[in-house]
């Protein structure tokens, strides 16, 4: 991850304990399932807030009929 080197070659300490980012949340003591569900969650409000500024565009600009 560009932030952990980044933090690093600056401070010498780390952001997170271990990469990819789930294996942090699982030293920090998490279950696999609770990470799990939690990223999936984080992934539908993104897909959601994804697809109401698409909507939000599309009626902005007229939709189908220009």
């Amino acid at each position: 991850m560009i932030i952990q080197v980044a933090v690093f070659k600056a401070t010498g300490k780390r952001v997170f304990r271990m990469a990819p980012i789930h294996h942090h949340f699982d030293l920090a003591g998490w279950p696999e399932t609770t990470v799990v569900v939690r990223f999936w969650i984080l992934t539908g409000v993104g897909v959601a807030l994804g697809l109401g500024f698409f909507y939000a565009d599309f009626i902005s600009t007229g939709g189908l009929l220009r």
